[in-house]
C-alpha cells in the first residue's frame, strides 16, 4: 500500500514542484513579472493527465499493469528532464503535457489496484453470509449490481 501511495503522490509532485518556481520561470523565458502565460505549465500538465487514462487503461487491459506502469514512470521521468532542460517556452509546455500523460499512468493504475482490492473485499463480504446462512444468504450473494452486499446482509439477518 505504501507503493500505491507513492505512485499517487507523483501527480501532486508534478504540480507542486512548479508553483514556487513561477517567478524564476518568468525571468528565464523573458515574461513580464505579472504574466499569466506561465500558468500554461499547469494547464498542459492537467490536459496530459486527462488524456493519459485513455492510453493507460486499454494498455493495462491488454498488457497487465506492470508494463504500462513502468512506461508511465519512464515517460514521467524523461519529460520532466526535458522540461527542466528545455531552451524554449513551447518545448516546456509540450514536455509538461507529456509529463502529465506520464503522471496519469501511475495514478490511474493505482486507482485500479485499489478498486480491485476493494471489489475483492466486497465480494468476500457478500459471500460470507452465503456460506453461513444457507439459501437466504445464497440469494443475497447471487444478486448482482449495486445492492448485492445490502441484500446479503438483509438475508443473513432474516
Amino acid at each position: 500500500m505504501l507503493l500505491v501511495t507513492a505512485l499517487m503522490a507523483t501527480t501532486a509532485l508534478g504540480i507542486d514542484l512548479m508553483l514556487p518556481a513561477f517567478p524564476d520561470i518568468r525571468a528565464e523565458f523573458g515574461m513580464a513579472a505579472d504574466s499569466t502565460k506561465v500558468a500554461w505549465i499547469i494547464t498542459a500538465y492537467f490536459l496530459g493527465m486527462a488524456v493519459g487514462p485513455w492510453c493507460f487503461g486499454p494498455a493495462s487491459d491488454r498488457f497487465g499493469r506492470r508494463t504500462p506502469l513502468r512506461a508511465g514512470l519512464v515517460l514521467y521521468g524523461l519529460s520532466s528532464a526535458v522540461a527542466a532542460l528545455a531552451p524554449s517556452w513551447p518545448l516546456v509546455v509540450a514536455s509538461r503535457f507529456l509529463w502529465g500523460i506520464g503522471a496519469a499512468g501511475p495514478r490511474s493504475l493505482s486507482i485500479a489496484m485499489v478498486m480491485q482490492d476493494t471489489k475483492a473485499l466486497l465480494d468476500f463480504a457478500a459471500m460470507r453470509p452465503a456460506a453461513s446462512k444457507g439459501p437466504a444468504g445464497a440469494v443475497g450473494y447471487c444478486m448482482s449490481g449495486r445492492y448485492a452486499v445490502s441484500a446479503a446482509i438483509i438475508f443473513s439477518i432474516a
